[in-house]
């Protein structure tokens, strides 16, 4: 558990592989203690890049570029509403 996105609030980073690529998932999970919930705070392919101010660069999960470049997604964390944007 880790504070991924400089919220104050740990977060459980879960990596799922079968062994299938395409079915490899990541899960950022939080717990809101107050309302005693727990939610996914983003899913994406399990390979994730946490940087300190609480962005997230997630890598796609299949290259078509012949190993010249890994495409990835990169997402601002928003603190006031608790969420990612693309």
């Amino acid at each position: 558990m880790s504070d991924v996105d400089a919220d104050g609030k740990e977060k459980l980073v879960l990596l799922y592989d079968p062994g299938v690529m395409a079915s490899a998932m990541g899960y950022i999970i939080g717990h809101d203690a107050e309302a005693k919930n727990i939610y996914i705070q983003r899913k994406e392919f399990h390979a994730f890049v946490f940087w300190q101010n609480g962005n997230l660069k997630a890598l796609s999960s299949h290259n078509q570029t012949y190993g010249e470049m890994w495409p990835y997604a990169l997402y601002r964390y928003l603190p006031e509403w608790g969420a990612y944007e693309l």
